[in-house]
């Protein structure tokens, strides 16, 4: 007959795809389940520097967005000491090398730091000085690390601003460790919001 040969179509009942919607709910729930195992660590072992377990679970949880693992997601950010999470400059311009993005120094002294940042078809210039440093206040804040290494943190300071205006979702929207020095401590703030939401969207797909 017309057709012998040709493979059938197999016809899931409604059973079937009840079961195979709970074998996938069981799965989100056992690697949520293990990135809050992985969060608890974190934070009991102090190695990474985070104060709580929502810091590090919240953290964990954006990069199975990314398709990063765990440990490389917590090696990546930091902590300051009022317990804000950041991003590690140097973490971040390899997240944005992987990118396609190219960062070109012209200008690297201890006095001033020009890069030109580009991505595909976008570029930019961007200039951090000393004078710039210390009206934004950061010799205040951070003055023996920029009076020992003024030339790294200008670097820093350029190559982060490039990136954000443009990759903005390369630091996955956060600030780098040298940009919330003068920064306020809203990210805090963010942390515990999206810890929340994933909290409450966890719920509602484990219910169904």
């Amino acid at each position: 007959p017309e057709g012998r040969g040709l493979p059938r179509m197999k016809m899931t009942t409604k059973n079937e795809n009840e079961e195979q919607n709970k074998s996938l709910i069981q799965k989100e729930d056992d690697e949520f389940m293990v990135r809050w195992k992985y969060a608890k660590a974190a934070v009991a072992s102090g190695i990474f520097g985070f104060k709580t377990i929502e810091q590090a679970f919240t953290l964990l949880c954006m990069s199975r967005e990314s398709g990063k693992g765990a440990m490389q997601t917590l090696a990546e950010w930091d902590v300051s000491p009022d317990g804000r999470v950041t991003i590690k400059s140097a973490a971040l311009l390899a997240r944005f090398k992987k990118r396609g993005g190219e960062v070109e120094f012209k200008t690297r002294t201890d006095k001033e730091c020009s890069v030109i940042v580009k991505k595909g078809n976008e570029q930019i210039a961007v200039t951090w000085t000393l004078e710039m440093a210390r009206a934004a206040g950061l010799f205040e804040k951070k003055g023996d690390t920029w009076k020992r290494y003024p030339r790294q943190m200008l670097s820093w300071r350029a190559i982060a601003e490039g990136i954000r205006l443009i990759d903005p979702e390369c630091a996955m929207f956060a600030y780098t460790t040298e940009e919330m020095e003068s920064e306020s401590p809203a990210s805090e703030i963010a942390v515990s919001i999206a810890f929340r939401h994933l909290l409450h969207s966890r719920h509602v797909v484990s219910t169904r």
